[in-house]
């Protein structure tokens, strides 16, 4: 598989936006710290809203579909006869349950092998297929171009200049995840705002999403602040 890999890998990372950092190479999670770092200051320097939205997903791994992998696949581009390989290790995913003391044999329709080495990049590829169509909204303008998202595999921070806009964002998103068979954790979504932001609520399926002080994202804490003494301490 490691030969499949390294010929599908150009292909794919090709397709990521630079929104996308995970499992690229010359990309680190470093980039997304960095960027809402820099976000975070220049909103407070200008005394400019700013809501973001840490996106976490039940069992990511294990729920996404394999035909949404697969269709990724072939909408980016790589070659069918690859496709076809990696269909074809799916096919065998299977979970034996003894039934009444019989084996019974249950064909897997879901879900990436972790110790695969193709897995990260199958399942990354299914999730930008969605995210792509996610509609342009009001985001933060940097160079032209509308930053409203950062993905690193599968966390997601959504980025919001307007309540009403964060709201928008996660339902269209949990919407769409939900077509690939992925669904938002609302107990483990969290979201935060800094002091230029009027109150409001974003609620999950009717379920009010957590507002905090401080979120651990890729292993930094981040804060509104740029307060770095939970950080060090």
């Amino acid at each position: 598989m490691r030969v499949i890999y390294a010929r599908m890998e150009p292909t794919l990372d090709d397709n990521m936006p630079r929104e996308q950092a995970g499992f690229r190479r010359r990309f680190s999670t470093i980039d997304h710290i960095f960027t809402i770092s820099q976000l975070t200051e220049r909103c407070r320097e200008y005394k400019l809203p700013l809501y973001l939205l840490f996106v976490v997903f039940e069992k990511a791994c294990d729920w996404v579909e394999h035909n949404a992998v697969l269709r990724a696949m072939t909408d980016q581009g790589v070659e069918a006869a690859y496709v076809r390989i990696l269909q074809g290790t799916m096919r065998e995913s299977h979970t034996e349950i003894a039934l009444f003391e019989r084996p019974l044999k249950i064909c897997m329709k879901r879900g990436v092998k972790q110790s695969d080495i193709c897995s990260p990049k199958a399942f990354t590829c299914a999730l930008e297929s969605v995210m792509r169509q996610v509609a342009e909204k009001d985001g933060f303008e940097i160079d032209e171009e509308t930053l409203q998202m950062l993905l690193f595999a599968d966390d997601v921070v959504l980025v919001a200049s307007k309540p009403a806009t964060l709201q928008s964002l996660l339902n269209e998103i949990s919407h769409l995840t939900e077509s690939i068979g992925l669904k938002i954790h609302p107990g483990k979504t969290n979201w935060m705002k800094n002091a230029h932001c009027d109150d409001f609520e974003i609620k999950l399926n009717n379920q009010l999403v957590e507002r905090v002080e401080h979120y651990v994202y890729l292993g930094q804490a981040i804060r509104m602040d740029n307060d770095l003494r939970l950080e060090l301490s």
